[in-house]
């Protein structure tokens, strides 16, 4: 009888990597690996059940969901940033 030993590697996206699914593109902005949750700066929105992949890393996942929020910033010539 045959034996197999199998190893798996867990996913981890790089932050700053672009991301694709089909022809929607984004940047990873945040990855939590416990949780499995994926966070992606892109100017649409992702295919649910859908398939995303990672282009520098190869990773590749499946969409389970959709969380997605929508800002728009209107800031003044005056703005002032410290540290």
């Amino acid at each position: 009888m045959p034996t197999f030993n199998i190893t798996l590697d867990y996913i981890n996206f790089n932050i700053g990597e672009e991301v694709v699914s089909g022809e929607h593109k984004g940047n990873v902005l945040g990855w939590n690996y416990e949780n499995r949750s994926l966070k992606v700066s892109s100017n649409t929105i992702f295919p649910q059940d859908g398939t995303i992949i990672g282009k520098s890393s190869g990773n590749i996942s499946k969409i389970i969901s959709n969380a997605f929020t929508k800002s728009k910033f209107s800031l003044g010539p005056y703005s002032i940033v410290t540290n």
